[in-house]
């Protein structure tokens, strides 16, 4: 699987500048999205789903940390599901029981 790129050959080009692509998109209810939304829309959905960043770059064809971060989109949710992962940590490091060591007693 690759994330659709103008890189991957002429029919990814020719699809976009032709008007076949904003045709297609029109006759499925999706006028104005863009062919190169996909490439978006492709980075966030992998990097919700876990995979790494490193991976995705490589499925996306991006070769620098910069250009990926063109299309790693943060949103809302994405910094409200960052605050409940970090009150679900706080709530498991504060109400976890504690292993205090003992040390030896040095007369």
């Amino acid at each position: 699987m690759r994330l659709p790129t103008s890189s991957t050959g002429a029919g990814a080009r020719s699809c976009r500048s032709d008007g076949t692509w904003r045709a297609a998109a029109a006759a499925v209810g999706l006028p104005g999205v863009l062919f190169h939304d996909l490439r978006r829309s492709g980075a966030r959905n992998l990097r919700r789903a876990g995979v790494a960043e490193d991976v995705i770059m490589r499925l996306g064809g991006w070769r620098t940390r910069s250009m990926f971060s063109r299309y790693s989109i943060v949103d809302e949710q994405n910094l409200a599901d960052a605050g409940q992962a970090y009150a679900r940590f706080l709530e498991r490091a504060t109400t976890a029981p504690r292993k205090v060591a003992r040390l030896p007693v040095r007369a």
